[in-house]
C-alpha cells in the first residue's frame, strides 16, 4: 500500500454544467450548516483544512488515509541517467484489469525510490516552501495491444528548477486514475439530485419527495451493517446504485458496467467522509466560537481565544476527529458486521403469516403503531407528537421525521413496494436493524430471529389479502376511544381530509 503520508492533488477536470446559463461555470463544494454557524475565522479554519485535504471540485485531493479505492499502478523507469520528466520510458508492473492509457492524464504520481522519492518542495516568491505534486500530462504505449509499456509525460506543478537525475529501475505509482473516473460518473449522473457535495441539495432536488440522500453526516438509511454509527458496506451502497430505491426517484443504473458502479461508490464515499470531518471539526469550535458568541464578546476578546485554540488545541482534536471517522469506514470492511440471520427463512404458511400478524399487531413488534393495523402507513404515530430525532425532546409538530429534517411517512406496506429491497433477506434486516436516520427502529430484543421471519412472511403476505386483518380478539386492540385501531382510523379520516 502507498504511504498515506502524501496528499496528490489531482488534475483539474473540466466541469459542464447541466442546468442555468452562465457561462464556463464553476463548480463548488459547500460547507456544512455547521460550519456555517460559526465565526468568520473559525469557518475560513475549517475550509482551509478540508480544502488542504480534500481539494476543490476542479482540483480533487487524494488523500492515502482515507479508506478509499482511488486507483494505483505500479511501475518502474526503463531509461537511464538523465531521462527527461516530460519524457519517461516506462513498464508497468502492477496494473488493475479495467484501465485504458487515456484515464492516466491528470493522475497523481508518488516516486518510491530514487532522487524524487520522499517528500519534494519548491520555494515561492515569497521563500516559503510548498510540496511539489507530479501529475501525469499523456501517456503513449509502445503497442496498441500492449499498453503495460510505453512512454510517460509527467508534469511536476509548479516545475521544479533544477531536476534530480532519474534513473533506471526507479519505481513510481500512479494513483486517483478510478477516483476520478468516479467523480466524472457522479457528476453525470447523480449530481443533478444529490448535489456537488453530495448535500442532496442539487438542481433538481427541490421538486423531489423524498428528498436526495445527502451523503454528509455519514448516515445511509438501508444498510446490512448493524448498530447506528456503522457504515454501509460496498455491497449495500452497489446495490442502491444498481437497482435504484424503488418508490422514489433514485433510479436503477442496472445498465451501468459493474467497475463503473464501483467508481461511483468511492466517490460517494469519499465525499461522506469529507462530510464527516467536516462536521467533526465544527463541532469542535461549535461551542466557543458560534456566531451568537458575538453578541456576548468583543471581537478582539473572541480573535486573542480562537488564536489560543489553533495554536494549543486544533491540531489535536483534528486528528481525533480524522481518526474516528477513518475507523468507522474502516470497521465496515469486516465481514462480522454484516447482519446476517442465525437461522434459515421460515418457510412461508398460514401459520406463520398468523404469527407474524400477532407481532406486526401485538406491543411486542409494536409495528402498527407507525404503520396502522391495516398496514396502509397511517398508525397513530402519525398525528401524535413524536420525540425528535435523536433526542428525548418532544418536537413541536405532530408526525415523524427523519434526521435530515424531512417529514416522513411509514411505508404503505400493501402496496409492495419495499424501498429496501423485497427480498426475504432485505425485509429482515429492515426489521432487525431498522432504517437509519428514520423513526424505523431496530427489532426488539424480545424478537427471536423466528419471530421476524414470520413479521417477513406476514409482511409479504399483504399487498394479496382481501381486507384489513381482525383484530378484535387480539388483546390492546379493542374498538375504544384510546385503541391503536381507533386512532389508526382518525389517522385515515385525517389523511382523507387532508390533514
Amino acid at each position: 500500500m502507498v504511504s498515506d503520508r502524501y496528499i496528490f492533488a489531482l488534475f483539474p477536470l473540466i466541469l459542464f454544467a447541466i442546468c442555468g446559463c452562465v457561462e464556463n461555470p464553476t463548480a463548488e463544494f459547500v460547507s456544512t450548516e455547521l460550519s456555517q454557524d460559526l465565526v468568520r475565522q473559525a469557518s475560513r479554519a475549517i475550509d482551509d483544512t478540508i480544502d488542504e485535504r480534500f481539494g476543490d471540485p476542479q482540483n480533487l485531493v487524494a488523500w492515502l488515509k482515507l479508506p478509499v479505492n482511488f486507483g494505483e499502478i505500479k511501475g518502474e523507469v526503463l531509461d537511464g541517467v538523465g531521462a527527461s520528466l516530460s519524457s519517461v520510458k516506462v513498464r508497468f508492473t502492477e496494473t488493475p484489469d479495467d484501465w485504458t492509457p487515456e484515464e492516466l492524464k491528470g493522475a497523481g504520481l508518488q516516486w518510491l525510490s530514487g532522487n524524487f522519492a520522499g517528500p519534494i518542495t519548491g520555494v515561492d516568491k515569497r521563500g516559503r516552501e510548498f510540496p511539489i505534486a507530479f501529475h501525469i500530462d499523456g501517456y503513449k504505449p509502445e503497442k496498441p495491444d500492449n499498453p503495460n509499456a510505453g512512454t510517460l509525460s509527467i508534469d511536476p506543478s509548479p516545475n521544479i528548477d533544477q531536476q534530480p537525475a532519474l534513473q533506471k529501475g526507479d519505481q513510481f505509482v500512479i494513483v486517483g486514475h478510478t477516483f476520478r473516473r468516479g467523480r466524472k460518473l457522479y457528476m453525470r449522473y447523480c449530481m443533478h439530485c444529490h448535489g456537488v457535495s453530495g448535500d442532496g441539495n442539487g438542481p433538481t432536488a427541490k421538486y423531489l419527495n423524498p428528498r436526495p440522500r445527502d451523503y454528509r453526516p455519514g448516515l445511509f438509511k438501508f444498510t446490512s451493517t448493524g448498530v447506528p454509527n456503522h457504515k454501509p458496506n460496498r455491497d449495500d451502497l452497489r446495490r442502491i446504485v444498481k437497482l435504484g430505491i424503488p418508490g422514489t426517484y433514485m433510479p436503477s443504473f442496472m445498465l451501468l458496467k459493474v467497475q463503473e458502479a464501483d467508481d461511483i461508490v468511492e466517490y460517494v464515499r469519499w465525499l461522506s467522509m469529507r462530510g464527516q470531518i467536516e462536521d467533526r471539526v465544527a463541532n469542535e469550535f461549535k461551542l466557543d466560537f458560534s456566531k451568537g458568541r458575538l453578541k456576548e464578546d468583543s471581537r478582539d476578546e473572541v480573535q486573542e481565544e480562537f488564536d489560543t485554540f489553533m495554536a494549543e488545541d486544533f491540531s489535536g482534536y483534528l486528528n481525533d476527529g480524522i481518526e474516528f471517522v477513518v475507523a468507522a469506514w474502516n470497521n465496515v470492511a469486516d465481514a462480522q458486521n454484516v447482519v446476517n440471520p442465525s437461522e434459515p427463512h421460515t418457510p412461508s404458511s398460514t401459520e406463520s403469516i398468523a404469527r407474524g400478524r400477532k407481532l406486526f399487531l401485538g406491543q411486542d413488534a409494536g409495528c402498527s403503531k407507525c404503520h396502522g393495523v391495516s398496514a396502509k402507513g397511517n398508525g397513530p404515530a402519525n398525528i401524535d407528537f413524536n420525540d425528535i430525532p435523536g433526542t428525548t425532546t418532544k418536537s413541536d409538530k405532530p408526525g415523524l421525521f427523519d434526521n435530515w429534517g424531512n417529514i416522513i411517512k411509514p411505508r404503505n406496506l400493501t402496496t409492495g413496494i419495499y424501498r429496501g429491497g423485497r427480498r426475504p433477506l432485505d425485509l429482515y434486516r429492515r426489521i432487525k436493524v431498522g432504517i437509519k436516520g428514520t423513526p424505523m427502529p431496530s427489532a426488539n430484543v424480545k424478537l427471536k430471529d423466528s419471530d421476524i421471519w414470520d413479521l417477513v412472511n406476514y409482511v409479504l403476505s399483504v399487498p394479496f389479502q382481501d381486507g384489513p386483518p381482525d383484530t378484535s380478539k387480539l388483546a390492546g386492540h379493542s374498538s375504544g376511544k384510546n385503541s391503536v385501531a381507533a386512532k389508526d382510523k382518525a389517522s385515515s379520516s385525517r389523511d382523507k381530509a387532508g390533514g
